[in-house]
């Protein structure tokens, strides 16, 4: 798997956290700044990510105030009677060299 594959990947898994754990969209900025603790990675490419996942249809980005606002697709997240993000080795999205945070 090439490594902006793997970014993107990274970077609509922790885009997915975010959004669970804060209940709301984010800059590009914020989601950097969010990933930084666990993952190198600068942020152009977290902006670069951002962008593959809207073309995707991943992710959604509105305008506001001048500034770009992601909020991902709400059917990539858990229904109220799920506990956790849908499991990498059940999609056929995902490598099984595709790394993945510790829960």
């Amino acid at each position: 798997m090439s490594e902006s594959h793997r970014n993107v990947v990274r970077v609509q898994k922790y885009a997915q956290m975010y959004y669970q754990k804060n209940g709301r969209g984010f800059t590009a900025p914020e989601l950097y700044r969010y990933m930084r603790d666990w993952v190198e990675i600068s942020e152009p490419t977290v902006r670069e990510c951002l962008q593959t996942l809207e073309e995707e249809g991943l992710i959604t980005v509105s305008e506001v105030s001048q500034t770009g606002f992601y909020i991902p697709d709400e059917s990539m997240l858990p229904q109220p009677d799920e506990s956790m993000l849908p499991q990498p080795d059940e999609s056929e999205m995902y490598e099984n060299s595709d790394d993945f945070f510790p829960v």
